[in-house]
């Protein structure tokens, strides 16, 4: 004989369904909360809407080319912050002399942890618009830029950071014959 039923009508069920999915909840609410925070489908934008064209939040949803693009474009502007007024050579270039003057490989290694973040970050965001948008989308392109301009910038202070433990004579040589990665850099 089986074991008899535990809900005899399917308003029973739901109801069973529900405070269990209800005490699901209650214990997950932090990783709920923020894995719906990180949904790009439920993020609204402002649009501007009333008389002296105020900015109110609408119930427009953002599409997920646009969230990750958005994404892109922050980042990119966080590495020109990081950069400084400085092209990608010349921020890495005032590395080198700092090492060359110091033999302190700590504040190329801040700087490799900084990119390295932001490496990672523009990894997630060209695939996320790469399975949107494929190869050839403009939004893809874009963060393809950013992750090479990226990219290259660690390569760069990788680069320097290893020559210069190596040998410091050895990286000065190839420094003053432009053989550096960085060098080709804009």
């Amino acid at each position: 004989m089986g074991r008899p039923r535990k809900y005899h009508t399917a308003e029973e069920l739901r109801q069973s369904k529900c405070r269990k999915s209800k005490k699901w909840y209650d214990r997950n609410k932090s990783a709920a909360q923020s894995k719906n925070e990180m949904e790009p489908s439920r993020n609204l934008i402002a649009e501007p809407s009333g008389i002296n064209g105020s900015v109110e939040p609408t119930k427009k949803p953002v599409s997920k080319s646009a969230y990750w693009n958005s994404r892109v474009e922050h980042l990119n502007a966080k590495l020109d912050g990081f950069l400084g007024d400085k092209g990608a050579r010349h921020f890495i270039e005032s590395f080198y002399h700092q090492y060359v003057s110091d033999v302190s490989p700590e504040p190329i290694d801040d700087a490799i942890a900084a990119v390295s973040q932001m490496q990672t970050s523009i990894y997630r965001y060209s695939d996320e618009l790469l399975q949107i948008s494929g190869t050839l989308g403009t939004e893809w392109k874009r963060a393809d830029a950013v992750r090479k301009r990226v990219g290259d910038i660690a390569r760069g202070l990788q680069e320097l950071l290893m020559e210069g433990m190596v040998d410091i004579n050895d990286l000065k040589v190839l420094y003053s014959c432009n053989k550096l990665v960085f060098q080709s850099l804009e």
